[in-house]
């Protein structure tokens, strides 16, 4: 669960104030007497565990699996995994370097997507239809692997600015895919020509028109 949470404190409070749930303070704003208001977002250890309880949180039963399997589009978007955690890898880079997350944060975002990439390929990693979507699930494993600094992760960038980057990325690689089928098939017809250069050509209107 995420909750907005004011604080009033005196000004060298403020400077000492880290408390253990606090992700990051969103505005400072002064107060009288000297003292500093500050709001702050507070997180659960992690809210991706109780995802599919959250969307049903207005009604008394849980979601249906029927409605999961509607939303959920993880089964056939999984294939942009490789392109979701290079993406992701590239903004903790920028995230890191301009000092929004630590050294260690980003070691160890390197290293909890180091051991997803290697689940996925190996085909151990848990695709859960709960989480709807690559990005979730990558997201929520993360978490799983080293705490905070997955969650940190999603600083400065929205759901969408994600998908629309691992869209990108993902075409991208398929383009050179195909261009390299595409090469490899030109070749094999020229190969194929050379072959049969001196081969009778087969009675069609357009080899008779260039036999004139």
């Amino acid at each position: 669960m995420v909750e907005v949470t004011c604080a009033v404190i005196d000004k060298k409070a403020a400077a000492q104030f880290r408390p253990r749930c606090l992700t990051f303070i969103l505005r400072t704003v002064p107060s009288v007497d000297g003292c500093q208001i500050l709001l702050f977002i507070a997180m659960s250890s992690n809210q991706l565990d109780k995802k599919s309880e959250a969307w049903s949180a207005l009604f008394s039963e849980p979601m249906s699996e029927l409605v999961q399997r509607y939303t959920a589009s993880v089964f056939f978007d999984k294939r942009l995994a490789a392109a979701d955690i290079q993406g992701s890898l590239a903004h903790a880079d920028m995230l890191a370097a301009q000092g929004i997350i630590s050294a260690d944060d980003l070691a160890a975002i390197r290293r909890g997507m180091a051991t997803i990439s290697s689940e996925i390929e190996s085909g151990a990693f848990e695709w859960k239809l709960a989480l709807e979507d690559v990005h979730l699930n990558i997201e929520a494993r993360l978490t799983q692997l080293v705490g905070d600094a997955g969650k940190r992760l999603h600083t400065g960038r929205s759901r969408n600015d994600q998908v629309a980057t691992d869209i990108r990325l993902w075409l991208r690689g398929e383009i050179d895919l195909i261009t390299g089928l595409l090469r490899e098939l030109q070749s094999a017809l020229v190969e194929v020509a050379e072959k049969t250069s001196t081969s009778s050509c087969p009675a069609s209107p357009t080899c008779r028109w260039r036999s004139r």
